[in-house]
């Protein structure tokens, strides 16, 4: 029997499969949390106006800052900045058990320093876990790697939304916290105990504000990674509509109960499952790089063809459309920032590249509401799909490969994994 790819990555590099496991540890602790704190909220606001503003004000800051975690990131040791994220990580999520029990604008106040001591804490890991995957993989296995953390990380998009859901609704609220906070705590554990070792960064008396900068300049003079990062404009305004979109059609327009909206959720995340992994098996990365526009162009089409159904079989099969090209996308896109920044600046232009897709998505939205009150709900994955189309477009044109330089990457010693 043909041994499988994942398999061998895995056996090759075991910090690198102790990684995985602390991704699946904090993705599952995130979402349970996530579906937790939605729970929360609900009891200590009484309005859906307060619980908007709460939410959005308590997850803006994180955003704002995650900007700059990059430069400090790029001055330390990646293996201690994870696995001391994910420890306070641990205690942070045990301080929601204390908040129902508070006056009311103690509540918020200690909701929202904790929601944002936990977004900066998540910040720094994963800026921090994304770099350091190219401390443990050598570039040939790059795309095979990335391919699996995107398939992981859709599987847990599934799962962890699930058992949240099922402890809200079977257990009390606290547990929710106590088994996040577990989680976080087995992950940092794991990343403890990695023995990956750290490539030298290049020593610099710059000020902060020159670091910030060095990363910018990198994004213009690379103009593959400036389009990877123009591209996340639109996918993000994308995937800020996603959400609420799926809840309107299948509401509004299909007529459907609740149900309908897991229908689709299960229709996108098994097709990302599937493609990722064959995609890892493959080891799939074009070498003409303007093939990636058919895929840009994809999701747009996919997000396009939504906007004309009218029943969850039309619907699962534009998703269908839409999946195959983000999960094709994702672990290209890594690729290019693991291969095409120099080693020393990954780490910023990780934070800024999180940081644009974030920033996007809020946009996306903000603009949804605005364009339901407007032209109504169908012109949302209408419009943002084009946008999307006309992304595809501009960077099969501007894609000139005399303009992208394969940037010399410190080697990685076979021994050392």
């Amino acid at each position: 029997m043909k041994k499988s790819k994942i398999v061998y990555l895995w056996k090759k590099y075991p910090d690198y499969k102790r990684l995985q496991l602390s991704s699946i540890y904090t993705g599952l602790g995130s979402w349970i949390s996530f579906i937790g704190m939605l729970v929360l909220l609900n009891q200590i606001t009484s309005n859906g106006f307060q619980l908007g503003l709460l939410w959005a004000i308590s997850g803006l800051a994180p955003i704002l800052f995650s900007m700059f975690t990059g430069v400090f990131v790029d001055k330390v040791n990646l293996r201690k900045l994870i696995y001391r994220m994910d420890f306070l990580n641990t205690f942070l999520l045990l301080i929601y058990i204390l908040i129902p029990y508070m006056e009311i604008r103690l509540a918020w106040i200690l909701f929202f320093v904790t929601r944002f001591l936990i977004g900066i804490a998540n910040s720094f890991a994963s800026v921090a876990s994304q770099k350091a995957v190219r401390n443990i993989v050598i570039e040939d296995d790059l795309i095979l790697a990335n391919s699996l953390s995107y398939t992981i990380t859709s599987i847990i998009r599934l799962i962890g939304a699930s058992i949240g859901g099922v402890i809200v609704s079977f257990l009390e609220l606290e547990m929710v916290w106590i088994v996040a906070a577990i989680l976080y705590g087995i992950s940092a554990i794991n990343i403890f105990l990695c023995k990956w070792k750290q490539i030298s960064s290049v020593k610099s008396d710059k000020n902060f504000k020159d670091e910030f900068l060095i990363g910018l300049n990198m994004v213009q003079k690379n103009r593959l990674v400036g389009l990877v990062l123009f591209s996340a404009v639109t996918l993000g305004i994308i995937i800020g509509t996603f959400n609420l979109i799926l809840q309107e059609y299948v509401t509004e327009i299909y007529e459907m109960n609740k149900y309908g909206i897991s229908i689709l959720y299960c229709t996108e995340g098994l097709v990302a499952i599937i493609v990722g992994y064959i995609v890892a098996e493959k080891k799939l990365l074009f070498k003409n790089k303007r093939r990636y526009s058919l895929f840009y162009a994809m999701v747009g089409l996919g997000w396009v063809l939504f906007s004309f159904t009218d029943n969850v079989y039309q619907g699962m099969l534009s998703l269908f459309i839409f999946s195959i090209g983000t999960t094709i996308l994702a672990p290209y896109e890594r690729y290019i920032m693991q291969t095409q920044v120099p080693y020393e600046v990954q780490g910023r232009v990780f934070g800024l590249w999180s940081t644009v897709t974030t920033i996007s998505i809020q946009l996306g939205a903000l603009f949804t509401g605005i364009i339901i009150e407007t032209l109504g709900v169908t012109f949302v994955p209408l419009l943002s799909g084009l946008c999307q189309i006309l992304m595809a477009i501009v960077f099969c044109f501007l894609l000139n490969h005399s303009y992208v330089k394969v940037i010399s990457q410190p080697n990685i010693s076979k021994e050392s994994h």
